[in-house]
């Protein structure tokens, strides 16, 4: 099939008519929402909705947003496998059963995405922030302790979220936190924090506080045996002045942290804002976004000590979120691409299917736990291009077909009456699942004409979808395999 133009010449919109607002939106004059903007705020801060989610939050309060980061905190985190806390000598056999261990927490992974939504989401965002690569350490309790500092911060507070994750197991072995002594200070780690967690590339940071910080981050080199917590211990910490941001003084881990958000804290509060509105709201950050949105946002960060609750409350509740012009203009990462299939169609997915996401997405270039560097992956524009895009079609054809030959096409049929109020209109139940899946209404006639065209020829010239014929899944199946090769279906 022809492919005319691509997601990034979609990707572009006028300024022109744009709202700019952070004050609350509130749904129609019906007080309702639509289901467009149900699956807008599924689409960012999840992974796509169902019909029946879609039903559920039609007639939800303007507090629909803050319902959902309410439930996201107080939603339970993930159990600890019982090799959560193991050091080598717990294994019966290491080579095997680390392997083992570490496939089964992808896959859990894969699964929390898929079901935890909003904080699936969220999880993702910062485990692309908070880069460590599992197959630097390579060792399966780390990466688990390393999950879990990401799901209990994910809502939490920023700073404390640093804090946190610097002096982790994963951390300190990926950027060296662990070979960092006050005879060779390593100054790896203090680089990261600066231009890749905090401030941004040259950004409020020189040289010379890299090498202090450094100095003063020396000391977490203390192990009682591998697979152990890696401690602090004084005997390998630098003692000496040391002069960060230029304030003078004898200083430790802690005290990186303090002093970094107190003399920098409004430039970290406009990186992490940036970041947030890239991932979540539009990748291009315009001089009116950067002046009403991106540096209220980031005042307010400051005022609420870091807290990420409220800053997400405040952007994705804001008029300017659901703007028209903010629909439909990110590029779908592999993750995002199958995940959203997944959800939207509700056509199921088992332990199997899971695994087999995680290894589609790995082709694609998206293997969780394994960003290609230490500055995660750019996302957007970059997860297309020739040779990605086939990719992406084999790999929901796959998806979509695994579940229509495994004696489930009943479920093809389900999604097409939930879509469709369960007409049995051809055109209608076409268009109905054409227009769920696509984050706007398709703007070239043609392509719903296409559609109608795939869908009927399937029905032998029928002029009813009759859901009780045995062949009823066909159209519906045919139909999916044709969006999933449409430009609009690559963005969310």
């Amino acid at each position: 099939m022809e492919y005319s133009h691509t997601p990034n010449e979609m990707n572009i919109t006028s300024e022109v008519g744009i709202s700019y607002s952070l004050e609350p939106y509130a749904p129609g004059a019906d007080h309702t929402w639509s289901s467009e903007q149900i699956l807008h705020v599924y689409r960012r801060l999840g992974f796509g909705a169902s019909k029946k989610i879609l039903s559920k939050h039609i007639t939800s309060s303007r507090e629909f947003i803050s319902d959902l980061i309410r439930e996201a905190k107080e939603q339970e985190h993930t159990p600890a496998p019982f090799w959560a806390y193991f050091a080598l000598r717990d294994y019966d056999d290491f080579k095997t059963d680390n392997v083992e261990f570490i496939r089964e927490w992808r896959n859990q992974a894969g699964a929390d995405l898929i079901n935890k939504s909003l904080k699936g989401r969220l999880m993702l965002f910062w485990m692309n922030h908070f880069v460590v690569r599992h197959e630097v350490h390579g060792f399966a309790p780390y990466l688990y302790q390393y999950y879990n500092i990401i799901e209990r911060n994910a809502l939490g507070n920023f700073k404390n979220f640093v804090r946190e994750v610097g002096t982790s197991n994963a951390m300190l072995q990926f950027l060296n936190g662990f070979e960092n002594r006050k005879e060779a200070p390593n100054e790896n780690y203090a680089r990261e924090l600066f231009e890749l967690f905090t401030l941004g590339e040259d950004n409020g940071y020189t040289q010379f506080d890299i090498v202090e910080a450094a100095r003063a981050l020396t000391g977490y080199n203390h192990q009682d045996g591998y697979g152990n917590t890696i401690y602090y211990n004084e005997s390998t910490h630098d003692p000496s002045a040391k002069s960060i941001f230029g304030q003078e003084g004898n200083w430790g881990y802690e005290d990186v942290i303090e002093i970094l958000f107190q003399e920098r804290g409004d430039i970290i509060a406009k990186f992490i804002v940036e970041k947030v509105y890239r991932n979540f709201v539009n990748p291009h950050i315009s001089d009116q976004v950067q002046k009403k949105i991106i540096i209220p946002l980031a005042q307010k960060f400051v005022q609420n000590d870091f807290a990420i609750t409220p800053l997400m409350k405040t952007l994705f509740s804001s008029q300017h979120f659901f703007d028209p012009a903010n629909v439909g203009v990110v590029i779908k990462s592999p993750l995002d691409l199958i995940i959203q299939l997944t959800k939207e169609s509700d056509l199921g997915h088992n332990k199997w299917l899971v695994r087999s996401m995680m290894g589609w997405t790995f082709h694609l270039g998206q293997r969780i736990f394994n960003p290609p560097n230490v500055a995660g992956w750019p996302g957007d524009k970059t997860w297309i291009n020739t040779a990605t895009l086939m990719g992406r079609w084999e790999m929901t054809r796959k998806f979509l077909t695994v579940i229509f030959e495994r004696n489930t096409k009943v479920k093809f049929v389900e999604m097409a009456r939930n879509l469709s109020d369960d007409s049995d209109n051809p055109e209608y139940v076409a268009r109905a699942i054409m227009d769920h899946f696509m984050p706007r209404k398709l703007n070239d006639r043609s392509h719903y004409d296409t559609g109608i065209q795939i869908f009927t020829q399937e029905l032998d010239g029928a002029f009813k979808w009759d859901h009780f014929h045995p062949r009823a899944a066909n159209p519906v199946y045919h139909l999916m395999l044709h969006l999933i090769t449409l430009p609009e279906f690559q963005l969310r």
